[in-house]
């Protein structure tokens, strides 16, 4: 039986040859340089171990640092903060600065209102005072600006 040039292309294939050029073979694939090629499972620009894909640009296993059942997300996983255990999706949102439910805003959806300074604690704030926006009460302020004289 005689061979055709499809026939050889197909067996070296097969045999583990690859196909297309010799620059896009397994032996020439450069880890480091943003471009996944053959051999390479990721590639993202650098050979930094810990990022999710590793020096030789195969993915490293996906871990739960903080162990509260969602993985990193820079490995695949959904956890957008995997360094602290109260961060995570389908987390309730509290007034703590930080993106609890990882929807990719600190207290979001929480209530804010305007604090004012009440220095002289009479329960109104000092109505020349900038208020601050806050989801939780401010020590030493209130909720209302109608004190013309906060000193006394």
């Amino acid at each position: 039986m005689k061979l055709k040039h499809w026939d050889i292309v197909l067996a070296a294939a097969l045999i583990g040859g690859g196909l297309g050029c010799p620059s896009e073979s397994a032996g020439n694939a450069v880890c480091g340089n943003a471009v996944v090629e053959v051999g390479e499972a990721c590639d993202d620009g650098n050979t930094t171990a810990g990022d999710g894909c590793d020096a030789t640009c195969q993915w490293e296993p996906c871990t739960d640092a903080d162990g509260d059942g969602h993985e990193d997300a820079t490995c695949g996983g959904d956890d957008c903060d995997d360094g602290d255990p109260a961060n995570f999706p389908g987390n309730p949102e509290v007034c703590d600065g930080l993106d609890n439910d990882c929807q990719g805003g600190a207290d979001d959806g929480l209530t804010f209102l305007d604090y004012w300074p009440d220095l002289d604690q009479d329960d109104h704030g000092d109505a020349s005072a900038t208020p601050v926006s806050a989801c939780a009460p401010i020590a030493g302020s209130v909720t209302n600006g109608d004190d013309c004289d906060d000193t006394q």
